[in-house]
């Protein structure tokens, strides 16, 4: 592209960094029910994998995803179905921050209680409620 760009190129730019700036805005706590559905169909899609250690896997890495969205339902369909007893709990400390970080706060502490490691759990719950 040549410096300085022509209007049309001008143009196809500008449309390039908004959509950019739009798509990193809908980052967050802001997904819509089409977007929770999706991540369902993540948690449901990671169910169908073959083998346990693989299940869990994609079972943790779609926990992970959904809380990224904020979408906290999806984390606690997810979290319950990973066998793997220190996996889950990595992992619902993990979903637990992200979705307290999108500003889901009963649906971070919901994901920390399923922590089975009594002191983790407490720590994380009283940190929650806290609010830091």
């Amino acid at each position: 592209m040549p410096f300085p760009p022509k209007p049309r190129q001008q143009t196809r730019l500008f449309l390039s960094l908004f959509l950019l700036w739009i798509t990193g805005m809908a980052g967050c706590g802001t997904s819509t029910p089409s977007d929770r559905s999706n991540m369902m169909d993540q948690v449901l899609g990671a169910l169908q994998v073959q083998g346990a250690a693989k299940r869990d896997a994609a079972l943790a890495e779609a926990c992970r995803q959904s809380a990224d969205a904020g979408d906290g339902f999806a984390v606690m369909q997810g979290l319950p179905l990973i066998q793997q007893e220190s996996l889950r709990n990595q992992v619902a400390v993990e979903c637990a921050e992200a979705l307290s970080g999108c500003g889901k706060q009963n649906e971070a502490i919901d994901a920390a209680n399923l922590i089975t490691k009594e002191e983790l759990r407490e720590e994380l719950v009283n940190r929650l409620e806290a609010g830091t």
